[in-house]
């Protein structure tokens, strides 16, 4: 699958350091990422293969987040972080906060990665190297971190099944993850015979 941001990308030949970021955070690796690596090579070294390893451990992970990070909360914040983003020109003015648009989602970034760290921290406690299932709950009525969170564990234990839940009037939502040879639909359905949920 090719994600929108390659495509939109392809069409109009702009905004380079937006379409690698919106690609990565979709888990793709477009083909210009490599024109990317030659103009950022501080943000995506040009050794890195793996959109895994650029999502996670390369500079750029800082932008993806901030770009996810800015859709959470209230929709009155997002649409002014949007706005905001909207003006925003190079990669630099986020991560090193050399403007005031830069700045303001730089604080967004820092104010929901510190709880997005207590949470990996937490999940992070709950590994059983003898399961090959981890699974994390967390309540939280106003921010949904589960999709970062369950991708990140995929990456860091990419061996077991992730299920991670999110607790939030009476219901749990649920981000699956799972290796290469998993079948989870089909453990899904097994598992959910006799049990209210969908």
């Amino acid at each position: 699958n090719v994600p929108t941001p390659a495509l939109i990308y392809q069409v109009t030949q702009q905004d380079l350091w937006l379409a690698v970021t919106g690609c990565v955070g979709d888990w793709y690796l477009p083909p210009f990422a490599t024109e990317f690596s030659k103009e950022y090579p501080d943000l995506l070294p040009p050794t890195v293969t793996k959109v895994e390893q650029a999502l996670f451990d390369t500079p750029l992970s800082v932008l993806i987040k901030s770009f996810s990070f800015i859709l959470k909360g209230p929709t009155s914040e997002v649409n002014k972080a949007i706005a905001v983003l909207t003006k925003v020109e190079t990669p630099y003015e986020i991560l090193n906060q050399e403007s005031s648009r830069g700045k303001l989602i730089h604080k967004k970034y820092e104010q929901i990665q510190e709880l997005y760290n207590e949470m990996l921290t937490k999940a992070f406690a709950k590994i059983d190297d003898k399961q090959k299932l981890l699974v994390y709950t967390y309540t939280d009525d106003k921010l949904s971190l589960t999709k970062d969170l369950a991708n990140e564990l995929l990456y860091r234990y990419g061996n077991k099944v992730i299920v991670l839940g999110r607790e939030r009037q009476g219901e749990v939502r649920c981000s699956l993850r799972s290796p290469a040879g998993v079948n989870l639909k089909a453990a899904l359905e097994k598992a959910l015979i006799g049990v209210e949920g969908y």
